[in-house]
C-alpha cells in the first residue's frame, strides 16, 4: 500500500498544513509539530538530504504529537521516547499493509 504525506489534514477539529522545509529547528531536526496547526518536515538534516522513508516516518511522529495534543495527553506528548516508539510501530504497520480486501 502506498502512503503519501498529505498537504493538509484535520486532527481534533484543528486544520493542519504540512510543509516541507529545508531545515526544522536545529539543522539536526527532521520535523516539527506546532499546536497552531503546522507540521514541518525537513528536506535536509545533519548536512544530508532526508530520504522519503524518513520523511514519512517523521510525518507520522509529528502526527502522533498532534493527536496526543488533541487528546489532552500532555504527559505522553512530552515523552519523546513514547512518541518515537509509537510512531515507529505505526510506520511499520502502514509500510507493510497489503492491498485492500
Amino acid at each position: 500500500m502506498k502512503f503519501k504525506i498529505p498537504k493538509e489534514l484535520k486532527v481534533g477539529g484543528v486544520d493542519y498544513s504540512v510543509k516541507q522545509v529545508e531545515h526544522c529547528g536545529t539543522n539536526d531536526d527532521y520535523g516539527l509539530w506546532r499546536s497552531q496547526g503546522i507540521i514541518e518536515i525537513a528536506t535536509q538534516a545533519g548536512g544530508y538530504e532526508v530520504s522519503e522513508s524518513k520523511k514519512k516516518q517523521t510525518f507520522l511522529h509529528e502526527l502522533t504529537h498532534a493527536i496526543l495534543f488533541a487528546m489532552g495527553k500532555e504527559e505522553l506528548n512530552d515523552d519523546e521516547s513514547f512518541v518515537n516508539t509509537f510512531s515507529s510501530f505505526l510506520a511499520e504497520a502502514i509500510n507493510t499493509m497489503e492491498e485492500e480486501l
